[in-house]
């Protein structure tokens, strides 16, 4: 069966900013103009709204200026009665700039800061919402609290973290209700049904789909009744009614087509297929699959588009087409992998797992049913159903009881009242002396329970305290140690100095795995002659470090004692030297590198290299210069290092790195919707080259940092797992 492609009932659900949402036009007639700071800022969030599907990079700039204009006047207003209403206006922007910026990154596939954004929103909200006490006011704040909370399940949903999406889509429904807002609790009702419906719940998603038509229906929303109506349609399609399905499905589309909503229309005809498809009347199928994907590409839709090539991915299987089948099936696998969707990815490896074991490609077949299956498993399961079955009694629960309590406090306060009347006096002596009674009673027992308590909790915090202090004894000798290792390699790392001096430009990026690092970066100038050498030594941390020192040592005595000139020849000593000091046997401790060789005589640059090539940006375009396939030390092979020169020309670039940059797992396979699969991947030297190519016009500081930044976005919460060392040359 086809997956059911799903309307979410935000799609049409347009935030009030506390003003008309005007057209663009209009707003830019108005910001022209000489206003206050609240009205530009009202204005300027409006800006960035409107064009914010449309031009969302430029809407990012607005945003910004809405939201530094918006903390300015908070920055500037005393909150007190006289400020009041220029504070309330000022939070108010900076909320409103917040959601906006959430929803942009959101569409944009960055969830980690679409769910910052809302958070902090939310918490400008709650924080008005200390400070309210104007009724209608508070209703708008709490409208705007249950929009962030809706806005943040959504995300939740979009990950498939589906508890975590309930429990917010419930919080959005009891905000909106407590309001009276009728057409906010429609719409978070048809989210609930969508995210039942996507954990496979198809009953309780049908019910909530059919509480959300009704809502819509009393309220005469078309967007909300159409919308309601493909849901159900989705709803009887996995029920297998495909008549009842069918029919929900062409009332939506007349409707969308009527109201010209083509983001509606797309996947209203993607699901008519298909219904088809699993009618098995694939020539129907394959034409509304192919409707939808052809307005999906015109929309600019990438995760509409995804689904539709699984959808047909997944008929041409069926067909016996298997050439298209595969084309379809990994590119919709492709784009669910650059847009996050857990769920798509989950489809798009069952196709291809499907599609390899009807060509018997066994051995792929199982690769991707495995990948399925995990994400399957983290989707669906029984933890999960139960988890949102809680979110949902809770929700039920606290409903009913509000409305019980209610009514029992009404009650209470009569017959309250009339007892008062009544026994006031006669109770009044009784009630206090037997207050007293037991109140010494409680003293007494309290006093005696804290005094025996206090006791055992003292001589405890003595021993946890004794234990607490040898712990941190031993733990500062041993960093202390480190820390001293380190100040040791440092002082025989090329200092910025020397750097500086015999370089027209460079940039370091030197990042230890631990405190002290197998890595270095290392530089002598002898006899007119500058050396640079950047090597990654056996090990990491202390093992590391202590061979990075005794590596140092051998290249300065290869220069400074024995005054060998070129690079390869020094490579040499230093593995004859390893090889007789530490690589004995078995053993096959040593390095990798470069050693760059800067001739003021001739002004030439030589080198020789082991494993690592030297990487070098001119008009040509980026080469990967030669490098010898092995290590400094004992190896299987034992052949001279090769001396090369490097013809270069003035602002030329020339990179040395170790491979702990390009071998650091991260990306987006490992923080897949917030759940860690393994490690991911590796990033690799392709991508590091992409880095260092598409950014080499800017300045080395510059550089430094975008390979700083892509690191850490593509690490996340991972590990860092080897030492990194980049060095950038200008020439």
């Amino acid at each position: 069966m086809r997956k059911t492609i799903i309307i979410s009932l935000l799609l049409f659900f347009k935030v009030n900013f506390f003003l008309a949402q005007q057209k663009v036009d209009s707003i830019k007639a108005v910001l022209s103009k000489n206003i206050h700071d609240t009205t530009r800022l009202r204005n300027l969030n409006a800006l960035a709204y409107e064009i914010s599907y449309s031009n969302p990079d430029t809407a990012i700039i607005i945003n910004k200026q809405a939201y530094t204009l918006g903390e300015k006047l908070v920055s500037e207003t005393k909150l007190n009665s006289e400020n009041l209403p220029l504070w309330f206006a000022a939070k108010m922007g900076v909320g409103s700039s917040l959601i906006i910026l959430g929803t942009i990154t959101k569409e944009q596939g960055n969830f980690s800061d679409a769910l910052l954004n809302y958070d902090k929103s939310l918490a400008v909200w709650r924080e008005i919402e200390k400070n309210v006490s104007d009724k209608d006011l508070l209703k708008l704040v709490k409208g705007q609290v249950a929009i962030c909370d809706g806005k943040i399940g959504g995300v939740y949903r979009h990950q498939g973290n589906y508890p975590k999406a309930l429990e917010h889509y419930f919080k959005a429904l009891k905000w909106s209700e407590e309001t009276n807002n009728k057409l906010n609790s429609a719409v978070w009702l048809g989210n609930i049904g969508i995210t039942h419906g996507e954990q496979g719940n198809t009953e309780k998603s049908l019910e909530y789909y059919l509480k959300a038509l009704a809502a819509f229906k009393e309220l005469g929303h078309e967007t909300g009744i159409a919308t309601a109506n493909m849901n159900i349609a989705g709803a009887y399609q996995e029920f297998k009614n495909y008549k009842k399905a069918l029919e929900y499905y062409q009332t939506a589309l007349e409707a969308f087509t009527k109201m010209g909503y083509k983001s509606h229309m797309a996947p209203t005809l993607g699901n008519i297929g298909g219904t088809y498809f699993n009618m098995k009347d694939y020539t129907k199928a394959l034409d509304y699959y192919l409707q939808a994907l052809k307005m999906e590409e015109e929309l600019g839709n990438k995760e509409g588009v995804g689904r539709h090539m699984c959808n047909l991915g997944a008929l041409y299987t069926a067909t016996g087409n298997f050439k298209e089948a595969e084309k379809y099936n990994r590119k919709s696998l492709e784009i669910a992998e650059e847009t996050g969707s857990a769920d798509d990815i989950k489809d798009a490896h069952k196709n291809l797992a499907d599609l390899f074991s009807k060509t018997n490609r066994w051995q792929e077949a199982f690769k991707h049913h495995e990948k399925y299956s995990a994400l399957k498993d983290s989707l669906f399961s029984e933890e999960k159903n139960k988890d949102a079955t809680k979110r949902e009694m809770t929700y039920e629960f606290e409903k009913k009881e509000a409305l019980v309590k209610a009514e029992q406090e009404k009650k209470d306060a009569v017959v309250q009242e009339e007892m008062q009347k009544q026994t006031l006096q006669r109770n009044a002596f009784i009630g206090g002396f037997a207050l007293m009674l037991v109140l010494a009673v409680v003293i007494y027992r309290s006093y005696r329970n804290k005094r025996k308590a206090h006791e055992i909790i003292a001589a405890q915090k003595v021993e946890v305290e004794q234990q607490k202090e040898l712990v941190m004894e031993k733990n500062k000798e041993i960093t202390d140690s480190i820390h001293y290792a380190l100040r040791i390699q440092n002082a025989l790392l090329a200092t910025e100095e020397s750097l500086k001096e015999n370089l027209t430009g460079h940039f370091i990026l030197f990042q230890p795995k631990d405190i002290v690092s197998g890595d270095f970066y290392w530089a002598v100038e002898h006899n007119k002659r500058f050396y640079l050498a950047v090597c990654d030594s056996t090990g990491h941390g202390v093992p590391g470090a202590f061979m990075s020192l005794l590596n140092m040592g051998f290249l300065s005595e290869a220069i400074k004692e024995k005054d060998i000139v070129q690079p390869n020849e020094i490579l040499d000593y230093v593995r004859r030297r390893l090889v007789q000091t530490v690589s004995k046997g078995e053993q096959k401790d040593g390095m990798d590198g470069i050693l760059l060789c800067f001739d003021k005589n001739n002004d030439t640059i030589s080198y020789a290299a082991a494993h690592n090539s030297p990487v070098l940006i001119s008009a040509r375009g980026l080469e990967n210069l030669k490098a010898d396939k092995m290590p400094i030390g004992n190896s299987e092979r034992y052949d001279p290092f090769t001396l090369h020169m490097i013809p270069v020309s003035k602002g030329d670039l020339i990179y040395l790195y170790t491979d702990g940059y390009a071998d650091q797992f991260g990306g987006p396979k490992a923080r897949v919707n917030g759940f860690q699969f393994g490690q991911g991947k590796k990033f690799k030297y392709k991508q590091l080259e992409d880095v260092l190519l598409n950014n080499c016009g800017q300045s080395l500081n510059r550089q430094k940092d975008i390979l700083e930044r892509t690191l850490n976005d593509w690490k996340g919460s991972l590990e860092q797992v080897d030492d990194i060392c980049v060095i950038g040359i200008k020439i």
